[in-house]
């Protein structure tokens, strides 16, 4: 009778400890400004080299755009199932059925689902549930397994799916009351790898190549904090290998498209570690930015430079700025030499001259000797914007610098 007693307590059982008791609540929990992202243009090895290549026939979508194709969430559920072989759509079965189940029905009844820390004005209130081959590292009840949530970084174990309900109303801020625990998450930084294979095959094949590329880079590199496990589905399919880093103890989510093995110790040396991101592999940046609201927010960065300090002298900004070629000359990217920001910058001075020049010849002369008049002759405005000007202008006007073109200095 002793194997009843036991199967009866794993059901019945109330042997939870308060949350307050292992780990502090997040609406307590104070949230330190994370440090400033940094931007790198990063291009993998040289070829040729030594890692695994991509097979061709995959039909990887190197043409669309990666920046903020990822849809904003809020909170993310990571099922630790300790196995990779998951069906093709897990919603439809098991514990992450009972759960998106769950979160679609307090949506249909219109119940809050605002997690507990939100901000009342907050609308995103999208959760990510996620298989990984994480194994459970503290469920011992049959058919219970762990469950992590970010960006809590908290694990609660012994998790069925008559469970559910009662991890989503601590989730959403009721007292704990069902018999399972929750314990500190160990890892200080999380890759979630897409491994999905009987969802796609290109995720199914790219995923474990980066998986294993990304466990060598971090052993050689002797970084023992970061744990590296494969997921299902992340969505964008068309742009594997994908993945998501997670850092600063889950408050910052960095996810990547078309990461192939070459990007691999680039990814260690410096999304893990320099808090700098690979500017052609980003889909998209969330991170806790508030306090006590513990929740992701997405940054939606048009470009990733917009994630950087902000250090801009604001004496040079041009406030009522409207149009593109108004905004601050963007002398750290010219600087780079790249076609695509120079060839931008002409057209930007093109304009800028369209706009200021008043006509005539300019008297580069007579302009450099302090305090004396400039000698323009007006021509008229048909002259003017043909944009036909006499080798004098276009020394005089070739550099601005750091410095906002004006009209009235020399």
């Amino acid at each position: 009778m002793k194997w009843i007693t036991q199967y009866l307590h794993s059901i019945y059982g109330s042997n939870c400890s308060q949350p307050s008791s292992v780990i502090p609540s997040p609406v307590t929990k104070v949230i330190e400004p994370l440090s400033p992202i940094v931007p790198i243009d990063c291009r993998g090895c040289s070829k040729p080299c030594a890692h695994p290549r991509v097979p061709e026939d995959l039909k990887i979508d190197q043409s669309r755009p990666l920046q903020n194709t990822v849809p904003a969430y809020a909170i993310h559920l990571i099922i630790m199932t300790g196995k990779t072989d998951w069906p093709a759509h897990i919603e439809e079965e098991g514990l992450a059925y009972a759960l998106t189940e769950a979160i679609r029905k307090r949506k249909d009844k219109k119940r809050t689902l605002r997690y507990h820390p939100y901000k009342e004005t907050s609308d995103n209130d999208r959760i990510i549930v996620t298989y990984a081959s994480l194994p459970s590292l503290h469920s011992n009840q049959r058919k219970a397994l762990d469950i992590l949530l970010l960006p809590d970084n908290i694990i609660f174990s012994n998790i069925t799916q008559r469970r559910v309900d009662s991890l989503l109303d601590y989730i959403f801020g009721k007292p704990l009351t069902s018999p399972f625990s929750i314990h500190p998450c160990p890892f200080t930084n999380l890759v979630l790898v897409c491994g999905h294979g009987s969802k796609d095959r290109r995720c199914g094949t790219v995923g474990p190549m980066i998986q294993k590329a990304l466990q060598q880079a971090a052993k050689e590199q002797g970084d023992h904090q970061t744990e590296i496990v494969l997921v299902s589905h992340l969505g964008g399919h068309a742009f594997a290998g994908n993945l998501v880093i997670y850092t600063h103890q889950g408050q910052r989510a960095i996810w990547y498209g078309r990461v192939t093995p070459c990007y691999c110790q680039d990814i260690i040396d410096h999304s893990l570690q320099d808090d700098k991101v690979i500017e052609v592999l980003v889909r998209g940046i969330f991170e806790v930015q508030s306090t006590p609201n513990c929740h992701l927010e997405c940054t939606r960065y048009t470009k990733v430079e917009q994630a950087g300090s902000g250090d801009v002298p604001v004496h040079k900004v041009k406030f009522e700025a409207k149009l593109e070629y108004e905004f601050i000359i963007p002398v750290d990217r010219l600087v780079k030499c790249k076609l695509q920001d120079n060839l931008e910058f002409m057209q930007w001075v093109k304009r800028y001259w369209d706009q200021n020049y008043p006509g005539g010849d300019y008297d580069a002369v007579s302009r450099r000797e302090r305090g004396a008049p400039s000698t323009v002759t007006t021509k008229s405005p048909s002259a003017a914007s043909s944009g036909r000007v006499s080798a004098a202008s276009k020394k005089a006007t070739k550099t601005p610098g750091k410095h906002r073109l004006n009209s009235d200095r020399g």
